[in-house]
């Protein structure tokens, strides 16, 4: 009868969530490098405008205003590209589970009702 490798099956998940975390994270660095320095780029234009006259108080808040958008919307964008590396992992785990179950389930002659997963 055929069963599963506990050994085997545990390197193949980590081997998948290696993969995925690699691309994903190498994305997300690269994301928030440009972001960050972005923002930076626009902290020393209001900082310097306001220390030489050019912007007046007023001005300077309007302008830290939009630095304080900028941030969140970097924020919650890399939350959400975080987000769907964890949805990516869960269903690459999924699937692999349910691959090695199927396998030892036809290796034995068993059918198995269709599965939903992963999830998508």
């Amino acid at each position: 009868m055929a069963t599963i490798d506990v050994g085997q099956l545990m390197q193949d998940m980590a081997t998948t969530m290696t993969t995925i975390l690699k691309t994903d994270v190498t994305l997300l660095r690269g994301y928030s490098q440009a972001k960050a320095k972005s923002i930076a780029r626009v902290s020393k234009l209001v900082a310097e405008g306001y220390a030489s006259g050019e912007i007046d108080q007023a001005e300077l808040e309007m302008e830290l205003d939009e630095v304080d958008c900028m941030i969140e919307r970097f924020v919650r964008n890399l939350g959400a590209l975080a987000n769907t590396t964890i949805e990516r992992v869960i269903n690459a785990l999924t699937g692999a589970i349910c691959g090695a179950i199927k396998l030892v389930a036809a290796g034995a002659g068993v059918p198995l009702p269709a599965l939903n997963l992963p999830r998508e």
